[in-house]
């Protein structure tokens, strides 16, 4: 495919450049499968040009705010040579025949990234349900934030709503911590962005899992959790609805419009993600 031999071919430090100039490409490709200017394309240089500027001109807003498509030439001229063999065996197709960028090519691709990244995800849980403590006697986790908690509903006025916003790791243990180790704590409401508290609850690691408790019975949401709001991408992949396996949650499926290895990180750096959750926030 053109998207695999353009991620092959790039530099490792480009690797995000070209991947969202695929992305891009394909958004474009989908929503205009035979543009008129196809017909006035004389050989693969031109095309690659003039898809360049196309794509970007359709690319999202989070792409194009990042204005990481302004300089994708540069590192596709490296692969210039694959690139014409390549479309003259793929007759200008530019989409993945999987329909799907989240696929295997970029995982496969940068296998050792993402097994990195994996491993200090699942590193991260172990030291912490190692060293999370109980509600007597919390450990260096649970009581650092708590601690932070209780020091900016301190400093803040005395009738301010508490708002909790956890991403990722930070979503569990923040449930964990409210559910167990301090059920007095009112949050009026709780925001997990990317976040893995429904898997933590089916494998029951929670303090509050009951092990009764299973599909399609819902568990129950701590009562002093008075609304909480989950965001999921489905390309994201340490993320995961919640409404299934919880009561009392509302899950907002967002889409970072980016791919598999960049999604978890993307939500906090698209200024669409705020609106669209200010936007949720005023439903409740």
């Amino acid at each position: 495919m053109i998207s695999d031999l353009l991620l092959q071919t790039a530099a490792e430090n480009q690797a995000d450049v070209v991947a969202d100039f695929i992305v891009a490409a394909r958004g474009y490709a989908e929503a205009n499968p035979s543009p008129a200017w196809l017909g006035a394309i004389a050989t693969d240089e031109q095309l690659l040009n003039r898809l360049v500027t196309e794509a970007k001109t359709a690319a999202p807003a989070g792409v194009q705010a990042l204005g990481v498509l302004n300089n994708v030439l540069n590192p596709l001229a490296a692969a210039s040579a694959k690139f014409k063999a390549s479309m003259q065996s793929a007759a200008m197709t530019v989409l993945d025949r999987s329909g799907d960028f989240a696929s295997t090519k970029l995982l496969a691709w940068q296998r050792r990234p993402l097994n990195e990244t994996l491993g200090r995800f699942f590193g991260d849980i172990f030291i912490y349900l190692d060293t999370r403590g109980d509600k007597g006697a919390p450990g260096p986790i649970p009581k650092l934030i708590l601690d932070a908690i209780d020091t900016a509903k301190a400093a803040g006025p005395a009738n301010e709503p508490l708002v909790v916003i956890g991403h990722s790791l930070g979503g569990v243990i923040c449930f964990d911590l409210f559910g167990h180790f301090r059920p007095d704590l009112t949050i009026d409401l709780f925001v997990t962005v990317g976040s893995q508290v429904s898997h933590f609850e089916e494998i029951k690691r929670f303090k509050t899992s009951k092990p009764t408790i299973k599909g399609p019975q819902r568990a129950p949401t701590p009562a002093n959790i008075k609304r909480w709001i989950n965001v999921f991408d489905e390309v994201d992949i340490f993320s995961y609805a919640c409404d299934q396996v919880f009561d009392r949650v509302v899950d907002f499926e967002y889409d970072t419009q980016t791919y598999v290895l960049k999604a978890h990180g993307a939500y906090f750096e698209q200024d669409r993600f705020y609106a669209r959750l200010r936007a949720r926030i005023d439903a409740l």
